[in-house]
């Protein structure tokens, strides 16, 4: 649509209702806000013939269409979120199409939710070999035909990826810079994605999350040394324990603090404890020496037997923060 205006909104709506019908689809209610016209009813009577609603004024959670742009503007969103840097802000709108078949296919059909909503209008699942796609917005590089360049031209022109060419058998739509600043079709395309680091993936994060995992290490040894009677008064092997511990840097505040200082400072010294209270600690100390007397190994709670868990190993996490190089498309990952 052009603007908001009558003509505007009739045209896209007549074009909706052809689309629809051309797969076999006539809708026989229409639910509409308060953006209308005269002409527009004209239209739902006597041309589409169907019936017609108006939903309340200013609610949109009665609008069934509010809810689909929602998630259409997140979905676009996203794929917006990982075009390469570079690429012009107005070749969005030749995005449209593929956002709209992934979008299609990540929703199900209203009329049979164990089918996806593209298979269900165009009643046939989407063909991938014929049509493949890949990550929209992708710099790439599209080879230009021997009788196209001259003898010592490069054999390759950049260009950013647009969306597959559903009109040709594998095929893609780029638009080619800076020569020409066009939109060709080309069957033959290089890939040279962007490299993007995933969350808890930075050198940083990962050394953080390393040193978290040796002082659970650290913890979980000293647990086994206390209860094991035959190490647990060897001070070599607590003082070892307490040099690794000291050994390890202290994490870094990741949030910083930024708590105001205090305006007003008090003159009032703190409170001294009471002479029940001071009696109440005095009395609980010498329960854990005498316990501590008592169970010289430090295990006050006999430790009960249990299996432990499977664990499965995932080879995935082993490649975070990494680049490797795929031999057989030659591609950087």
């Amino acid at each position: 649509m052009k603007d908001k205006s009558a003509t505007e909104y009739l045209r896209a709506m007549r074009l909706t209702y052809l689309f629809f019908s051309s797969k076999g689809h006539k809708p026989e209610f229409q639910s509409l806000d308060n953006e209308t016209s005269s002409v527009m009813e004209a239209f739902l009577k006597e041309e589409a013939k169907v019936t017609f609603q108006y939903v309340p004024a200013n609610s949109h959670r009665r609008n069934r269409a509010e809810r689909a742009i929602r998630s259409w503007k997140n979905h676009f969103i996203a794929t917006l979120a990982t075009t390469d840097p570079e690429m012009p802000k107005n070749l969005w709108d030749e995005l449209v199409a593929q956002a709209e078949l992934t979008l299609s296919h990540l929703r199900a059909y209203s009329m049979d939710t164990s089918i996806s909503s593209y298979e269900g209008i165009y009643g046939s699942k989407y063909d991938f070999n014929a049509h493949p796609i890949n990550v929209l917005g992708v710099r790439t590089v599209a080879l230009n035909p021997a009788d196209k360049r001259e003898t010592w031209a490069p054999h390759g022109s950049d260009c950013f990826y647009i969306g597959a060419a559903l009109l040709h058998y594998r095929c893609h739509r780029v638009f080619v810079l800076p020569a020409t600043n066009d939109i060709r079709f080309t069957d033959f395309l290089s890939w040279h994605q962007t490299k993007t680091l995933a969350p808890g993936a930075s050198k940083e994060e990962l050394t953080y999350n390393r040193q978290f995992e040796h002082m659970d290490k650290l913890d979980a040894l000293q647990i086994s040394v206390a209860h094991n009677p035959t190490h647990a008064n060897d001070p070599s092997l607590q003082q070892l324990i307490a040099d690794a511990r000291t050994s390890l840097p202290a994490p870094s505040q990741r949030v910083a603090d930024t708590a105001p200082s205090q305006r007003v400072v008090s003159d009032i010294p703190p409170p001294h404890p009471t002479d029940s209270t001071a009696r109440e600690r005095k009395s609980i100390k010498a329960t854990e020496q005498a316990q501590q007397k008592n169970n010289p190994t430090g295990h006050f709670y006999k430790p009960l037997p249990r299996n432990k868990a499977a664990r499965t190993y995932l080879p995935f996490y082993e490649y975070k923060g990494r680049c490797f190089t795929d031999t057989a498309d030659k591609m950087h990952f």
